[in-house]
């Protein structure tokens, strides 16, 4: 069944773009179509544009009111396309044939509505991967009979092959639907809400796309699917900011422990296995809570207990309504030093010491002063060595800030008149969070 398709192009100065338009076309089926959707290309880009747009199912529309948004420039490929499949694609990407023949196929089943797979390459310029693997990656990418030895190297293989099956293709298979390239039914695109164009630069709003998707059906990655990305310059340590920032952009919008976890850990079924077990063993656990009436700019942190399964984390919103969090206190949608105080129950120490670390870094993040409140307890909880070392995993962003895995990194001085333990970190914290 050859349902039609909208391949949808976003281009910005991508120096092998036409090769990677050329190993679209051959794979058109009737009634397909390429829509180009040049974001504020260098003009040196115009005779090729001007070139695409005069082959049959090809439109090029340019963006020059809003640049550097993916999510825009998708939704108005979208807009401007027709068919009832949407193939979104980046411009530095390199498609074997009969990809997207495969892929349209297996999204006609009922059960699914969106498709992706793996993208080979290094995000490397080409000179770095040429260096590293004694090749000349391009020559071979672009040779017809020797594309396919690019396979055998394992540092050009997509990461997410790794991955465990049961999160690829489960509950949380829309953690990895990015949008290097992916395919996705227009009913669900339009019932999702399209792509949020409230992200900025790059980063995360793929993730969102697929979060909202995965209510509609279910999202299939296929590892046999591969196709190629082509090497160019870029700035690694800013893309880490911007999808840092966008992170919580998205944590802002369904404020959704989900989201904490995903700014904090990198995940794993052993991670999400030890997270059940600790949300069961604390739910089972009879604490005192802080029953402090909230003052304006503080926040509050009670523990995840049998009178909190969930958390709870509540403050003053500027209308001066309380408001409660259901967070653990990973990741806060709250811009740097958002409040003044921040006062945290002693029941965090009752946390796995790597957990508990975290969650004061973040408070540190979002409050000018930190306390916790000095009630001491006896009752302590043994946790597991696999449940600590589950805890003790570095973030998706450690190559762009320090965290926290120690008690140590702190200073704690008790103030006896208060009843309070001040907590200063013993680090240099530089870390920017925009909402």
């Amino acid at each position: 069944m050859n349902t039609p398709i909208s391949i949808i192009v976003i281009f910005h100065n991508n120096e092998y773009f036409e090769q990677s338009i050329n190993s679209i076309i051959p794979q058109l089926k009737n009634n397909d179509e390429i829509i180009i959707v040049n974001d504020n290309s260098n003009y040196k880009y115009n005779p090729l544009l001007k070139q695409l747009s005069q082959i049959n199912n090809i439109q090029v529309i340019s963006t020059c009111e809003v640049k550097g948004n993916r999510s825009h420039n998708r939704n108005i490929g979208a807009m401007h396309s027709q068919n009832p499949i949407l193939a979104f694609v980046d411009g530095d990407i390199y498609f074997p044939e009969n990809l997207f023949d495969s892929m349209r196929k297996q999204l006609c089943d009922q059960t699914y509505c969106a498709i992706y797979g793996n993208t080979y390459g290094h995000s490397g310029s080409t000179f770095t991967i040429d260096a590293i693997l004694g090749i000349n990656y391009l020559n071979q990418l672009f040779d017809s009979e020797k594309w396919k030895d690019l396979k055998k190297y394992s540092l050009l293989h997509d990461s997410r092959e790794a991955k465990e099956k049961e999160l690829l293709n489960g509950e949380f298979s829309w953690n990895y639907f990015y949008t290097s390239y992916c395919m996705v039914k227009r009913s669900a695109f339009n019932n999702a809400g399209q792509f949020d164009e409230g992200f900025s630069d790059w980063g995360a709003e793929d993730v969102d796309l697929g979060y909202r998707l995965a209510k509609f059906g279910r999202i299939l990655y296929d590892n046999k699917l591969v196709a190629f990305h082509i090497p160019h310059e870029k700035n690694r340590h800013r893309n880490h900011i911007t999808n840092r920032r966008n992170m919580y952009y998205m944590l802002n919008k369904y404020k959704a422990s989900i989201f904490e976890i995903k700014i904090a850990y990198r995940k794993s079924q052993k991670l999400f296995r030890n997270l059940k077990s600790f949300y069961c063993t604390m739910g089972e656990i009879d604490v005192d809570i802080l029953n402090t009436t909230p003052e304006p700019n503080c926040i509050y942190c009670n523990i995840i207990s049998l009178k909190n399964k969930e958390g709870d984390i509540y403050y003053l919103n500027p209308e001066g309504t309380q408001e409660h969090l259901k967070l653990l206190g990973l990741a806060l949608p709250f811009c740097n030093k958002f409040f003044q105080k921040a006062y945290l129950s002693y029941g965090i120490f009752l946390y796995p010491y790597p957990l508990a670390a975290r969650i004061i870094q973040e408070f540190i993040r979002t409050s000018n002063e930190v306390y916790i409140k000095n009630e001491p307890m006896s009752y302590r909880v043994q946790w597991s060595s696999e449940c600590i070392k589950t805890f003790n995993t570095s973030s998706p962003f450690a190559s762009i800030y320090y965290t926290c895995k120690s008690l140590d990194d702190f200073t704690f001085k008790i103030l006896n008149e208060e009843k309070l333990i001040y907590v200063t970190p013993a680090f240099e914290y530089y870390e920017d969070v925009h909402l």
